[in-house]
């Protein structure tokens, strides 16, 4: 059940990536509008919809919730990282191809499909997954990106969506709450993620010549790394922290582990197309694999969910 509600909430967003692909082909947009759609999806919308998360109490069952998805999300984004050296190394990838292996869209698409499949209460276990790959971004990627040795410690901490995490994380546990006013402000904005998103992808796509894009064979090797390869892995390995914590939790771990393994088997982040723009990298490669994942997952995704429940 849940993959088939997996798949349908997809397809919906797949639509709205297909009204952003149509506005920039009929010239009513131009694909370079959506550099104004992401920089509000990252400052705005995303903060928003992480303030909203947290506007919850503190239980024990949450608490045994985040400590076993930490926990979880830690091994995935170490086997991530093992899964992309390999990859590189046997097929002697770049950069581009390494990191769309590595890290996932665990934020844009993620967060409605987990609201929509298991509910909003569920949300909370995505910061997990955000808070590291976050940090992740603006260490390992960079380095891997730039060749530079040293860490950006301060955009980590000064990033928005960090900030917003921690922001959310005192206000569970002192029990503040944003008055009624912004809290309903902040639950509005942060809904527009998962459609303002797939505009922008849409928008990206417009620009993207289908023929040129599918004559580079390798484009199908990293989508069977990302979307097969490390999904296994991340199966596997969340499996065996639900196994090996299921005996001391006072949560569903199923529920609770469903949550990174739905970031780690996403499509390849947006992010690394922005970076290859940034460092002067492939970027339209870069966008290809992205787009091809997004349109991939429709499948992967809800039959990776099934295996989920399945085992």
């Amino acid at each position: 059940m849940l993959s088939l509600l997996l798949a349908q909430k997809i397809l919906q967003l797949l639509i709205i990536m297909g009204f952003g692909f149509a506005a920039v082909r009929l010239k009513l947009l131009k694909s370079e509008d959506s550099m104004v759609l992401s920089k509000i999806c990252l400052y705005v919308i995303v903060p928003c919809m992480i303030l909203n998360i947290f506007q919850v109490d503190l239980s024990p069952e949450i608490l045994s919730g985040f400590k076993v998805a930490y926990i979880g999300v830690a091994l995935l984004h170490v086997a991530a990282i093992l899964v992309g050296m390999v990859f590189r190394k046997v097929f002697h990838a770049d950069v581009v191809e390494e990191m769309s292996v590595v890290y996932p869209n665990a934020g844009n698409l993620i967060v409605p499909l987990i609201s929509y499949v298991l509910g909003e209460e569920w949300l909370l276990y995505s910061t997990a997954y955000m808070t590291f790959q976050t940090v992740f971004f603006w260490t390992h990627c960079v380095h891997a990106f730039s060749g530079e040795k040293k860490f950006h410690l301060k955009k980590i901490l000064l990033n928005v969506n960090i900030i917003s995490i921690f922001v959310g994380i005192i206000m569970m546990i002192t029990g503040l709450r944003l008055p009624a006013i912004l809290d309903g402000v902040t639950g509005s904005v942060g809904d527009m993620l998962g459609p303002v998103s797939m505009l922008v992808s849409g928008m990206l796509a417009a620009n993207l010549k289908l023929k040129e894009v599918l004559k580079r064979k390798r484009i199908f090797l990293v989508f069977a790394f990302k979307m097969v390869v490390a999904a296994f892995v991340a199966l596997f390995i969340l499996k065996g922290v639900g196994y090996l914590a299921g005996s001391a939790a006072t949560v569903d771990l199923d529920r609770v582990l469903l949550v990174p393994f739905l970031a780690a088997i996403a499509p390849s982040a947006s992010t690394i197309v922005q970076f290859s723009q940034v460092y002067h990298k492939d970027a339209q490669y870069a966008s290809s694999i992205n787009i091809l994942t997004l349109i991939g997952c429709i499948i992967t995704m809800p039959l990776f969910v099934y295996l989920y429940e399945l085992f």
